[in-house]
């Protein structure tokens, strides 16, 4: 099976969107908690630390993860498909 690599970018990028819209959510009602896990995922300290999280940041965060992502993706079912062999 081949995959359409523009349409495989496009779900995920929506995927990444929605997941990094999710989690800013997360961020702005529980930074406490967010904070700490945030810290456990990466095995640090994050104690002192804190999110700064405004519209801009937000928004920046949307439209770079979602590209980085979409690439990735992109190339990704593109090695795909030329390993695939049908």
């Amino acid at each position: 099976m081949r995959l359409n690599p523009s349409k495989f970018t496009l779900a995920a990028l929506i995927t990444a969107a929605v997941f990094w819209t999710a989690c800013s959510v997360l961020v702005f009602l529980f930074p406490g908690p967010m904070m700490n896990t945030s810290g456990n995922m990466f095995h640090m300290e994050m104690g002192r630390m804190g999110f700064m999280l405004s519209l801009t940041s937000f928004l920046w965060g949307l439209v770079l993860w979602s590209l980085f992502v979409g690439a990735f993706s992109f190339v990704m079912s593109s090695l795909y498909n030329l390993l695939v062999r049908e």
